[in-house]
């Protein structure tokens, strides 16, 4: 082979090297979407329990976790959230089924999700509690529900405890 040849072919490895570190690397930085199903008209705090082992795993697709929360503002689940950056989306579903698309909170008042918060909490009953709370509803509903926002993470008791 000539020396021109090794050039060439040298050049062509090292940029299939560099191009799959680069997709590689890209990969690595992929963020999971989380999708939040929300009733129609729901107004409020939402509470969403995760990695209990006694409630239904999450919907899965190839790029989604779905979560559905009832008409009470809350669900229960299995699955734990990404330990690594998501992308979030929350939806409003109609009584047809249809998805209608909540913006997050900003400045103006257009937002309808307030205090997005993934939270893990241990207490002498229960060792660690993983949850995940926000607030439905336009900014004003949000700053006056502060009182009411769910203490989930107080006075939980493990199963065996409350048998006693």
């Amino acid at each position: 082979m000539s020396h021109a040849g090794k050039t060439t072919l040298a050049l062509a490895f090292s940029f299939v090297v560099l191009m799959s570190f680069g997709l590689w690397k890209g990969c690595g930085s992929y963020r999971v979407k989380s999708a939040w199903e929300l009733p129609q008209g729901y107004t409020g705090w939402v509470l969403v329990e995760e990695a209990n082992p006694k409630c239904p795993p999450a919907k899965f697709t190839f790029t989604t976790v779905t979560f559905n929360i009832d008409s009470t503002g809350h669900t229960c689940t299995s699955t734990s959230l990404p330990k690594y950056p998501q992308f979030l989306t929350f939806w409003e579903i109609d009584s047809k089924g249809q998805r209608h698309a909540l913006p997050t909170g900003s400045s103006s008042d257009r937002g309808q999700i307030w205090g997005f918060n993934d939270a893990q909490a241990s207490n002498e009953f229960v060792k660690i509690r993983e949850a995940t709370e926000f607030f439905v509803g336009t900014e004003r509903e949000f700053q006056n529900a502060q009182q009411t926002r769910p203490k989930w993470w107080l006075n939980q008791q493990s199963d065996d405890t409350k048998r006693k």
